[in-house]
């Protein structure tokens, strides 16, 4: 999911890992100024990025 400003990654993270569990946690990989890949609360896989 791209997102458009880093408040919305913000909020999209937060509510989504909101008793999930994060793989990468939101940061600067080089690839991305700002991604984020986790496991929300029933399991399904996100990867969230800044566009």
């Amino acid at each position: 999911m791209d997102c458009s400003s880093e408040e919305e990654l913000n909020r999209i993270v937060g509510t989504l890992g909101k008793d999930g569990a994060f793989l990468m946690p939101p940061d600067n990989y080089g690839f991305s100024r700002r991604f984020a890949w986790l496991n929300d609360r029933f399991g399904v896989s996100w990867q969230i990025n800044l566009a």
